[in-house]
Order: C-alpha cells, then structure tokens, then sequence
C-alpha cells in the first residue's frame, strides 16, 4: 500500500512516541550501554524520556484534531 495515499486518520497517532520508545530500547540493548555508569543511563533516559513523552502529548493533540474534524 502506498502511504501517500493512507487518510492520515489510519495512521497511528502516537506512531513517532512508539519509535522514539524503540529506539531507546535498542540504544540501551547496545554493547555502549552496558558499559556505562548508573548516571549516564539515568541522564540518557531523562533527556530521552522527555521527548516521548513530547510525542506522545504530540499524538494526542493530533488526535483531538482529528476527532474534532470529524464532527
């Protein structure tokens, strides 16, 4: 299916919070990570953390919209 052609309603909206999730998952899974001190793993997650949480405050809001243009 081309996703040009995908009503932005059949997207998921909270789909960049998921990948920003998985990519902290994978970074924290890698060898460079498990060397690291206690601190920088809670600095990493801190700083990454937020911007999920900014994406999925993102999702939200473009799903409000959505339902309100559908009304």
């Amino acid at each position: 299916m081309n996703i040009a052609y995908i009503k932005p309603s059949a997207l998921s909206f909270f789909s960049d919070a998921k990948v920003q999730l998985e990519q902290i998952i994978t970074q924290l899974e890698s060898i460079h990570y498990a060397s690291c001190e206690h601190g920088e793993i809670e600095q990493f997650i801190k700083k990454e953390g937020v911007e999920v949480l900014i994406c999925l405050f993102q999702g939200y809001l473009a799903q409000k919209a959505d339902d309100e243009l559908r009304q």
